[in-house]
Order: C-alpha cells, then structure tokens, then sequence
C-alpha cells in the first residue's frame, strides 16, 4: 500500500499566487511579530470565514507559533483516528503531509482522499500556511511585487518601463493572453522563486 500526500492545498496556492511564498527562506525568530498589512488582511477574511474554533484562536493575535502548529497537527492526527485502520502521519516543512497507507479496494483510495483531505482543511491548512507564510514573506508582498524586486536586484530588464499593474499581468498572464516566457535563466529562477533569497 501507498501513502497519499497532500501538498499545499488550494488556501495556500491562492495566497501564494497574491504574496511570495519561498520554501527558500529559512524560518525567523519565534518572537518576531510583525505582520504586514497583506496578511493581516488575509487572517482577518479567514477569521471571518472559519468555522473552527482552533484557527480562531490561534490566528487572534494575526500570527502562529511553534507551538501552535504543533497544536494543529495533533488535531490533525485527533481527525485521522477516525478512519477504521491506524493510519501513519508525516509533515513536511512546506505544509505539505503524507499520510498512509492507503487502502487498495474498489472505491476506498477515493474515499480516503477526501476524509484525509477533510482532516488537512479542519485546521492544519490554514494554521501551517501562516506559519510558513509569516515567517518567509514577512514583508508581505505580493507575487508581482517580489518577481519585480528580483528582477531589479539580477538586472532582468523585462516589464521594468512597465507601471505596476501592467507588470502584474505581465508576470500572471491574462486570460486569453499570452504567457510570459523568461528570456534568461536569472528571468526563470525569479518566476519560479521570486522571493529575496531565492533567486
């Protein structure tokens, strides 16, 4: 049998479409508490959204410790013990989880997915998107913002006569539009992670 594993979930690809998500960056001290005005934004909408009480409480104060994503792992495990057979747990640095083994029988490997997908999105999504999130953009910009300083900081010349806006569709395209192509491996690298670092 398999393990099925969960990457970063829809949550976390919306918001890392908006702001400069960097698995490269290292974590940074756990007293640090200053959160930009972007994710605090995004907290304030999740808060308002949630329905579970621990993202509530752990995402009052607009930051997650060490200790809170342990929190909601344990919740996580607490989640998975429903499943009829002991299943086995690993957490991955990006959020991102293995969980197994998988059942092989007509119809289960679908059923599995969406019961441990369930327990993924009753908290631990959300709370280890933050913590990742926190502490590798803590400047809180957005995609275009992070791919533009990139690009000034390894002289790529492209979109740089661009205004803001204009560069933001260069760099996430247009529907019907066509796609940006990096022109040079520095280009490439600053697409894929933008962020200071990164590149």
């Amino acid at each position: 049998m398999r393990d099925v594993v969960h990457r970063a979930g829809p949550l976390v690809g919306l918001l890392c479409l908006l702001s400069a998500c960097s698995s490269g960056a290292g974590p940074a001290p756990e007293e640090t508490r200053e959160v930009a005005a972007l994710h605090r934004e995004w907290i304030d909408r999740d808060l308002a959204a949630t329905d579970s009480a621990l993202v509530r409480e752990v995402l009052a104060d607009h930051w997650v410790t060490d200790a809170e994503l342990a929190e909601a792992q344990d919740d996580y495990r607490e989640c998975l013990e429903g499943w009829p057979t002991d299943l086995d747990v690993t957490f991955d640095e990006d959020g991102g989880t293995s969980v197994g083994p998988v059942p092989d029988g007509p119809g289960e490997a679908e059923e599995f997915d969406a019961f441990t997908t369930g327990c993924q999105d009753r908290a631990y999504a959300t709370v280890s998107m933050y913590h990742g999130e926190l502490r590798a953009n803590p400047q809180g910009l957005t995609y275009a913002e992070a791919v533009r300083a990139c690009f000034d900081e390894h002289g790529v010349p492209d979109g740089k006569e661009l205004s803001a806006d204009e560069f933001e569709r260069l760099v996430l395209g247009t529907e019907g539009g066509p796609a940006y192509e990096p022109a040079s491996p520095e280009a490439e690298q600053c697409v894929r992670d933008p962020f200071p670092g990164g590149a």
